[in-house]
């Protein structure tokens, strides 16, 4: 609550926090990879700060926006957080990605593709600057491109995330 009162978050706004981040620590907690369970998976102290950190890092009108649509995935039955995954599969494992997910996500409009592409172009030039000031092996976390096969960078995370986001809430939380 202390960081969040600092970042005016408080009332109803903390409390559709507190829901979003339980949400997403459910539908986290279902997740199998094809190896099983994560070991981060039994982590919610950790978990809640990271999901924490993000949404105060956005602006605050978003909070219930995204509340909306994990308590409309979770009453049709759809996982958020595993699609998340999935669609970060498509970079760092293709093949499986294929086989597993690519007839199964919700398809994305060609609206939202081309909002995400350009999104992709303004964001691509102030990550590698940024991944430049990074010590080797850690320059690869900014990029979109994986470095590995079975990981995954930061930006392809949070694009992985984006997928599932109506264009609506960023518009509406500004």
């Amino acid at each position: 609550q202390g960081i969040a009162a600092e970042r005016g978050v408080r009332g109803d706004l903390l409390e559709g926090l507190e829901r979003v981040v339980a949400l997403e620590w459910e539908q986290f907690d279902a997740v199998l990879g094809l190896n099983g369970r994560a070991g981060c998976q039994d982590d919610l102290r950790r978990f809640s700060a990271y999901r924490c950190a993000q949404y105060l890092a956005f602006p605050h009108g978003l909070i219930p926006r995204v509340l909306a649509e994990l308590e409309q995935a979770e009453l049709s039955g759809r996982n958020l957080v595993e699609e998340k995954y999935a669609r970060m599969m498509a970079a760092t494992d293709p093949a499986e990605f294929n086989r597993t997910w690519a007839n199964a996500l919700p398809l994305t409009s060609a609206v939202k593709r081309g909002t995400l592409g350009q999104l992709r172009e303004l964001l691509e030039p102030a990550l590698a600057l940024g991944a430049g000031l990074l010590p080797g092996r850690a320059r690869g976390l900014l990029a979109f491109d994986d470095l590995l096969p079975s990981r995954c960078a930061f930006a392809s995370g949070r694009w992985g995330e984006s997928g599932r986001v109506e264009l609506r809430a960023g518009r509406e939380a500004s």
